[in-house]
């Protein structure tokens, strides 16, 4: 027959049937699995741990041929050894492999029945060391089977090491930029509302001083400088804001208005009316140095032309330096924000105002002392130029 004519035959001929694949795995608890692999993977879960096995499905590549060597054929040629007999096959009910998933059977292996001996109670807690607690095994469906405790997950990559350097890298970057813009933007303002400030409170319009000089006391907070002429400005800028939000009477009449309706000798209630009127609002004080003076505060008696009533300023001596204050008795001008002003009985009624923490300043310019409508005589100015030398400044 022409050669090319077998070669058309064995082309056209059906494939022969592959033979079955057996595949035989172990579980970790032991038991051993053992069937024929199909054109699917398959899915065995243990009966004595529940642990899920993953078997692959048969291959679909054909078996490679090996090339012929001289020396493979001289194997072949060579006469084979006599084997050793073979063991006795199984049955065949137990040795069946072939057929589905669902028809593999298990052979577990034969294990010794161990003596029952007494055992303690202290004996029976101890885990065993054979045993494999069932929460150590984890199934993905994706991967198989793995075992956590042989698995470890490295927190410190260098890949990740390496984008967080660069992460810090840019945040300290746009830190630096953003920071420059600030101060460069700072200067600008401080040398513009400075200027619109000062024209402000040359014209007598407090109110648009104050405007400017809160822009400018937050360009002075930014650039953070502690020279002569930016600690000046600073205290400018709290003097404007003083005066710009001072209580709308005086501190005697808010006093007398606190012991008449304290006494009922007038409507409404005391709390309610320093809470809408007098709350955070502004006092300039002008009052002797006081004796009284301890590590956290101050108190400057106030005059009152009331029977068995008194009052007091209280202002923290964290606001003051020492060295700033002159000595006992000598006049001083000092600017503070209200917090409370309540009522304490002991011989008599003594009315106590507190001064809020950290707002409590001596006044120095002459300008703004004006402003306030009070009369700047000789001694007052004198009080502001010594108050001026003693901060540092220039009167």
């Amino acid at each position: 027959m022409p050669s090319w004519l077998a070669k058309a035959k064995a082309a056209l001929k059906p494939p022969e049937p592959k033979q079955p694949e057996p595949f035989r795995l172990e579980c970790v608890c032991g038991e051993v699995f053992e069937g024929t692999r199909t054109h699917r993977e398959q899915r065995l879960t243990c009966r004595i741990c529940d642990s899920e096995l993953f078997v692959l499905p048969e291959s679909v590549y054909p078996v490679p041929k090996l090339p012929v060597s001289p020396l493979r054929k001289q194997q072949r040629a060579a006469p084979e050894p006599e084997s050793e007999p073979e063991p006795e096959s199984a049955p065949a009910d137990e040795a069946e492999l072939a057929g589905p998933a669902d028809q593999i059977k298990i052979q577990p292996k034969p294990k010794p029945k161990p003596r029952p001996q007494p055992r303690s109670a202290e004996a029976d807690s101890e885990p065993k060391p054979d045993a494999i607690p069932a929460q150590t095994i984890a199934i993905d469906h994706r991967r198989g089977i793995w075992d956590r405790r042989r698995f470890s997950r490295r927190m410190i990559t260098p890949f990740r090491a390496l984008l967080c350097g660069i992460l810090a890298v840019v945040v300290i970057t746009g830190y630096a930029i953003i920071h420059s813009r600030n101060i460069e933007r700072a200067q600008v303002i401080m040398v513009e509302e400075e200027r619109a400030g000062r024209a402000a409170l040359e014209e007598g319009s407090l109110a648009k001083a104050a405007e400017s000089f809160e822009k400018l006391h937050d360009a002075l907070i930014t650039l953070g400088s502690d020279d002569q002429q930016s600690r000046a400005l600073l205290q400018l800028c709290y003097e404007v804001r003083a005066a710009n939000n001072l209580i709308p009477n005086s501190l005697y009449e808010m006093i007398t208005e606190a012991i008449d309706k304290s006494n009922g000798d007038s409507y409404g209630n005391w709390d309610d009316a320093f809470d809408f009127a007098y709350e955070g609002k502004w006092i300039v004080l002008e009052a002797p140095v006081p004796t009284d003076i301890t590590v956290d505060e101050m108190k400057f008696d106030i005059p009152l032309i009331v029977s068995d009533e008194s009052a007091v300023v209280v202002a923290s001596t964290d606001d003051i330096q020492a060295s700033d204050l002159g000595a006992a008795g000598e006049t001083m001008i000092i600017a503070g924000q209200l917090q409370s002003c309540i009522a304490e009985t002991e011989d008599g009624r003594t009315w106590v105002v507190h001064l809020e923490p950290g707002t409590v300043f001596l006044w120095s310019n002459l300008q703004t002392y004006e402003l306030l409508g009070f009369d700047a005589d000789d001694v007052i100015q004198d009080v502001l130029a010594e108050q001026t030398r003693r901060m540092g400044g220039e009167p």
